[in-house]
């Protein structure tokens, strides 16, 4: 459980900070609305809270990839939000450590059909969502066929990649 002056500290770096369950150790954070987060906050947030962190939203948040290397510490992420961010695949591969992130959003960055060499090691990873990002039909129906416990989610409805084969 986080101090009040912890709580205070995060806050004073533009952090939101909520507990999932009233005084239980599982928080939520994300930056403040209309506030963004540095790397240095970032870096304070995994030094603070690093084992309490559940949901962590960074979306659009200006980060660089080395900054968000730091998400990998926080080893007990159930839900990442990372859309509209610098990811790369220096990123993606770090994530690969957290064991029990369930959602993660890729939404509106640069990610492209790598991002499944990844995926694939993430054993609790049940969403992902790849809206306006470079990954193809053919990628994604693979990794659905492969990995039919992922919901895979590209804002559009795709037809499995026999069919787009014979247009």
């Amino acid at each position: 459980m986080l101090s009040d002056e912890t709580r205070q500290g995060l806050h004073s770096l533009n952090w939101s900070v909520t507990d999932l369950v009233p005084g239980g150790p599982a928080l939520e954070v994300k930056p403040q609305p209309g506030k963004s987060v540095d790397a240095n906050a970032l870096r304070e947030l995994a030094a603070a809270a690093p084992d309490q962190l559940t949901y962590l939203g960074l979306d659009n948040q200006e980060l660089p990839a080395e900054a968000l290397l730091q998400v990998a510490e926080f080893k007990h992420l159930n839900r990442l939000r990372l859309n509209g961010t610098a990811v790369d695949s220096t990123v993606l591969r770090s994530l690969t450590g957290l064991q029990h992130l369930e959602s993660l959003n890729l939404y509106n960055t640069k990610v492209g059909d790598e991002v499944f060499n990844y995926l694939t090691q993430m054993p609790a990873l049940r969403r992902v969502y790849l809206w306006q990002t470079a990954v193809t039909p053919a990628a994604v129906a693979a990794y659905a066929e492969a990995h039919p416990q992922v919901m895979v989610d590209t804002g559009a409805t795709l037809q499995p990649a026999e069919q787009d084969a014979k247009k």
